[in-house]
């Protein structure tokens, strides 16, 4: 079983609330509260945006059209004090973490967070 617990400190930081923009593919994401989860014993942010439009059934945004925006997101949302492990999410509707949904669009992408930003990781 997953541990979640919400972000450490107070609150999130203000950037990680709200409407996402100037992403590479032009989508404009929510994003939704970020989670510590610990995953093999190393704590994991986990950075979850939702967006409608990439929806499978509205067929305008597919996996390799938002490749650059997992990226951009962990560069601009990944603290540098936070976990080094990072997860981005992007769905197409806001659900629980590690909740299963057929009917959902998910896409979810690995980074390592090092002094010159976020290497990929892939799963």
């Amino acid at each position: 079983m997953i541990a979640l617990a919400p972000y450490p400190g107070p609150r999130p930081p203000a950037h990680l609330a709200g409407l996402v923009e100037d992403l590479p593919s032009g989508l404009r994401p929510i994003a939704l509260p970020a989670l510590v989860e610990e995953q093999a014993g190393e704590p994991v942010l986990v950075l979850r945006y939702v967006a409608p439009e990439i929806a499978r059934a509205r067929g305008l945004y597919d996996y390799d059209a938002l490749a650059e925006d997992f990226l951009a997101l962990c560069a601009r949302d990944a603290e540098a004090d936070g976990p080094e492990k990072v997860i981005v999410v992007l769905q197409d509707r806001a659900m629980p973490r590690g909740q299963a949904n057929p009917d959902a669009t998910q896409y979810v992408e690995s980074f390592r967070r090092t002094a010159t930003g976020c290497d990929w990781e892939g799963f």
